[in-house]
């Protein structure tokens, strides 16, 4: 038989001998990236052994450069680094890190910008049920009775997804803010089968506390901390806050904070601006995916810690945030 799913607007016709097959056929064709973002790197040359270890925010710019494989081949970069002699050659990577940023820096501000025009879409049923059709499958092909537990943990929190994305939209417009990177809320199936496999998981300690997340843009420490109040108004534990604004030699700035509802769900928040948004995605493109291959203390893996520390230097501390910290209430 024939079905018709629509997916984030798009309608596909999948043939297959019941919903569910068809469900799970339609997640299969995802490949762990949205079908428009799937359309639109297809169309622009990538193929799945190119993403195949991108990081979601990678595969949602490269969808959106309108740029083609091979163009984007010849632009990236291939090293980052401070060692060439040869002034042209250092002034062509300044010239291309900061084309970089500014496309980061375009892709926040015309988001925001949407956000505010046109709020936030919803997660469907269909959408809900393609996700758990295929974790359905990874369920029967896992071994291991912890990462079957994972899995289902996982699959349980898909159809809680749309329930607390509600809250923190209602959140954001009553703080006068917006939630930016709000297409990457629920952990892809694929980004948590890679990382409870990574060699050094222990999958039965593992716990889902960035499975579901969202970020508010926060300019100052009046911002997040209404919004903190707000959350434990609302019947959320913080069982974590991390300001990171806090360390100096940290490679990273922003806010984490991971919540615990009143039903024992782990939430994950972060608070960001848009100018230490450019850097993070800067740093993980271009020396944390390189970094995190690495044994932990060699030269190289110190040469990309110090990369990013130097990128991160360049971030003014927005107001207050020296300063910030909130009481943990476990």
């Amino acid at each position: 038989m024939r079905y018709k799913i629509t997916v984030n607007n798009k309608k596909y016709v999948v043939s297959a001998k019941d919903v569910n097959s068809a469900l799970s056929a339609l997640a299969e064709f995802e490949d762990g990236v949205s079908p428009m973002t799937y359309k639109k790197l297809k169309e622009e040359g990538y193929t799945r052994e190119d993403w195949k270890d991108w990081s979601d925010e990678e595969k949602f710019e490269k969808s959106q450069t309108g740029e083609t494989n091979q163009s984007k081949q010849v632009e990236k970069p291939t090293q980052h680094t401070t060692s060439s002699s040869d002034p042209n050659s250092q002034n062509a990577e300044i010239n291309k890190s900061s084309e970089t940023k500014e496309r980061w820096r375009k892709t926040f501000e015309d988001e925001i910008e949407n956000r505010r025009k046109n709020g936030y879409e919803i997660t469907t049923t269909n959408q809900i049920h393609t996700v758990q059709a295929k974790t359905d499958k990874a369920i029967k092909q896992a071994t291991n009775k912890h990462v079957v537990r994972v899995l289902t943990e996982y699959k349980k929190l898909v159809e809680k997804e749309p329930e607390y994305s509600k809250q923190m939209i209602s959140l954001a417009k009553q703080c006068d803010t917006v939630l930016i990177g709000y297409n990457f809320r629920l952990k892809t199936l694929k980004s948590l089968k890679d990382k409870i496999n990574r060699p050094g998981t222990d999958a039965s300690t593992y716990e889902l506390t960035d499975t579901v997340r969202y970020t508010f843009q926060a300019n100052d420490a009046k911002t997040v901390t209404r919004i903190m109040d707000k959350l434990v108004e609302s019947g959320y534990t913080v069982d974590k806050f991390k300001n990171t604004w806090l360390l100096p030699e940290s490679v990273y700035r922003g806010i984490n904070v991971k919540l615990v509802s009143n039903t024992g769900d782990v939430i994950e928040v972060q608070f960001h601006t848009i100018d230490d948004l450019v850097i993070k995605e800067y740093n993980h493109a271009y020396y944390y995916e390189k970094q995190r291959e690495l044994p932990e203390g060699t030269d190289e893996y110190i040469k990309y810690d110090d990369l990013q520390k130097e990128q991160t230097k360049t971030l003014k501390t927005p107001d207050g945030f020296d300063k910030l910290k909130y009481p943990i209430q476990n």
